[in-house]
């Protein structure tokens, strides 16, 4: 199962990063990828490296159990896990595909501050405000169940809290301040990644 979440991984970063990517240039003149800039405070940019070091990770993981330099968990080497990990992966993708599709041109890697783009709030982000973290959750889970070592479970965390900390110190205030009120009205109806959980408080 190691050798069918490696294939799977790589074709998710193709696909996923790549193809968007590339589609994303052709019709805006821009990939969507921001990244890490120069005026990012310690919190966001251990941020970022806690996504990278957590999606090399995710890679590193089945390569090393591949070569027997680490072994799964003993609780969970089953068949049936690692058929249960595929399935919440390639659930994962598809819902990571329908959010960027319904993003359209709005869909971005990182924050360019004041940059205005659509305010996306139908389809998936009438549940969530961030579908595509919360696919991406369930796709790392999905990964994890495939090849449970230890290398999987530090990947999946790192991916975790980085996520977690972007949404929260780098995105939420960004939307705030592009959106103003309509992002606040949103939050207020929408969780961060699940229905219900996660809403802005009501002002009173």
């Amino acid at each position: 199962m190691a050798l069918v979440a490696l294939l799977v991984y790589v074709a998710f970063l193709l696909v996923t990063f790549g193809g968007k990517s590339i589609t994303m240039k052709r019709r805006i003149g821009s990939t969507g990828f921001h990244g890490m800039s120069e005026e990012e405070g310690p919190v966001e940019r251990f941020a970022g490296i806690l996504i990278i070091l957590g999606s090399i990770g995710a890679l590193v993981a089945p390569v090393l159990q591949l070569t027997g330099v680490t072994e799964p968990f003993g609780a969970l080497d089953g068949t049936w896990v690692g058929w249960a990990g595929l399935v919440l992966a390639l659930l994962g993708w598809v819902l990571c595909l329908v959010s960027q599709a319904e993003m359209g041109e709005s869909w971005r890697i990182g924050v360019e501050p004041g940059e205005r783009t659509e305010l996306v709030t139908e389809g998936l982000f009438a549940y969530s405000r961030n579908p595509f973290f919360a696919a991406v959750f369930i796709f790392a889970l999905g990964l994890f169940l495939m090849v449970p070592n230890p290398i999987a479970v530090v990947a999946g965390l790192c991916l975790f809290l980085g996520f977690q900390i972007q949404v929260r110190t780098v995105e939420e205030p960004n939307l705030r301040e592009v959106f103003g009120e309509d992002y606040v009205r949103y939050g207020e109806r929408v969780g961060r990644y699940l229905p219900g959980i996660g809403r802005f408080p009501r002002a009173s």
